[in-house]
């Protein structure tokens, strides 16, 4: 169990329950849903990730994951750094990291 789930244990017994899981996936979506309608928009999405220097630019896709975020970091230990911090600031399900090592063409288009 990685250290960011023990967190999440709120009774001392140093087992994370599913009701200690589901408390905090719905303070986390709370946090995000500024305007309480039940969902999470682009926009809010948007304002969880902005104060992130780290991330230099978000998209929503279509397919499997929800946004593709563009992160630059120094070296692996920011990376994992700017990624618990997107963690912290809304519910992530999952995440997965591609890390470039070559850009071969960049148009510099939005």
């Amino acid at each position: 169990m990685s250290d960011n789930m023990f967190r999440w244990e709120q009774d001392g017994d140093g087992i994370v329950t599913r009701e200690e899981a589901t408390a905090e996936a719905d303070r986390r979506f709370a946090a995000l849903d500024t305007n309480r309608d039940g969902n999470i928009s682009p926009d809010e999405l948007k304002a969880a990730w902005e104060p992130i220097p780290e991330v230099v630019g978000a998209a929503t896709v279509t397919g499997q994951a929800d946004a593709v975020l563009r992160l630059m970091a120094r070296d692996v230990r920011h990376l994992e750094q700017a990624l618990e911090r997107i963690r912290r600031a809304g519910p992530v399900d999952r995440s997965e990291s591609i890390l470039v090592l070559s850009e071969l063409i960049d148009r510099g288009h939005p």
